[in-house]
């Protein structure tokens, strides 16, 4: 019955095809060898997010009865988990958890849906067997030897059928341990997702990967402190989501590969080199603008939309942690440029974006600015 309730959530996103399962029951933990938060049942079907030096992470989406939520959105030891796409049960806490995102499913469903972070070691763990696609040779960490880039798909996965065109990413830095992206993900060629929003990419990827691979775009960047390897990751765009955009780091200080950027939704517009002293940045969108209808004086010559704005994110190290962070005064001066203006880094559908075909320049505005002057029709 609760599969009911799950109708228009699942609607916006391909579930996923569980390949692994549970050698257990086995105990989930907090980090690695960290605090017991979970056990899972002997044959319970998940996805694993990432795997390094004998352990895995997962990222369990599941749901919860009520009356196993506290009112401070605390889910109480011992509790029975329930997996979020087939409803099926896969264990039970040991202790409190404080969740990740969690939401009361409805008024009357009796239950929340949430995601529970955790660890687990390797052995819990029964993976399927997987094929290799592609098998690429680089120096990512710039020590004078070759390293491992492989991408794979499970082996009976049949191109056009499943989407996505490779599931598992795999680097080993030096023949030593192994990080591993796992099936949760569902990547793409990065052409297509480039076609879906931003065609102009496509020669300057094709021009600067490193790798000479369609799967997976390789970018280097060398200064004389740091040497840096950011492979690019993308996800199919479907339905009003642009796609997903991943960027693994690895540099010449430290050999492990790191998730420096992951969103579920992003356009990526623009990749800007190092010049002078500047960091390396990309640009891009978390959403489509939405368009409607609307008038000027009777004349249906304009275009009206929601705020979309584009965001300018900078590669920045600080004592030695490595991400990607958006600069707001860049991203003011790039849509004043670029877009129609600049009303926060924030989308919304309370501010429209107005753009005239008589070569007016386009502005953005909000809602009792907008409507003194046009009429929205939905």
């Amino acid at each position: 019955m609760r599969k009911l309730l799950f109708i228009l959530l699942l609607f916006f996103f391909t579930p996923p095809i569980y390949a692994d399962y549970i050698d257990g029951p086995a105990n989930m933990r907090e980090k690695p060898s960290g605090q017991l938060l979970l056990n899972l049942d002997n044959g319970a079907r998940i996805d694993w997010d990432t795997y390094y030096e004998n352990w895995y992470f997962i990222s369990l989406k599941v749901t919860i009865k009520d009356e196993d939520v506290t009112d401070s959105k605390i889910i109480k030891k011992g509790a029975i988990i329930y997996d979020f796409i087939t409803d099926n049960r896969i264990g039970t806490t040991l202790t409190d958890i404080k969740p990740v995102d969690i939401i009361k499913l409805s008024n009357n469903s009796g239950y929340y849906s949430c995601t529970i972070n955790c660890y687990t070691y390797k052995k819990n763990i029964v993976r399927e067997k997987r094929k290799i696609i592609e098998s690429i040779e680089f120096d990512f960490n710039f020590d004078g030897k070759k390293d491992l880039l492989s991408i794979g798909v499970e082996n009976d996965w049949v191109p056009g059928g499943d989407p996505g065109d490779y599931f598992y990413v795999s680097i080993k830095i030096n023949g030593e341990s192994e990080f591993e992206l796992g099936h949760i993900y569902e990547w793409i060629k990065y052409e297509d997702y480039l076609t879906s929003h931003s065609e102009k990419m496509i020669p300057y990827v094709k021009n600067n990967n490193l790798l000479k691979s369609p799967y997976i775009f390789l970018k280097t960047i060398e200064k004389p402190s740091i040497k840096q390897s950011l492979l690019f990751l993308t996800g199919h765009p479907y339905a009003s989501s642009p796609g997903s955009l991943m960027v693994i780091f690895i540099n010449n200080l430290n050999s492990v590969p790191e998730i420096i950027f992951n969103e579920e939704e992003f356009s990526l517009s623009e990749i800007m080199d190092v010049k002078d002293n500047s960091n390396f940045q990309i640009i891009g969108r978390k959403s489509y603008s939405q368009g409607f209808g609307c008038d000027e004086n009777g004349l249906n010559k304009i275009y009206c939309s929601s705020y979309d704005p584009y965001s300018v994110y900078e590669l920045v190290m600080v004592n030695n942690d490595t991400s990607f962070k958006i600069n707001y005064d860049l991203s003011k001066k790039y849509n004043e440029i670029n877009y129609c203006g600049w009303e926060g880094i924030d989308s919304s559908e309370d501010i429209y974006v107005v753009r005239f075909e008589d070569g007016r320049k386009c502005q953005v505005m909000k809602e009792e600015e907008f409507n003194k002057v046009f009429k929205k029709q939905f």
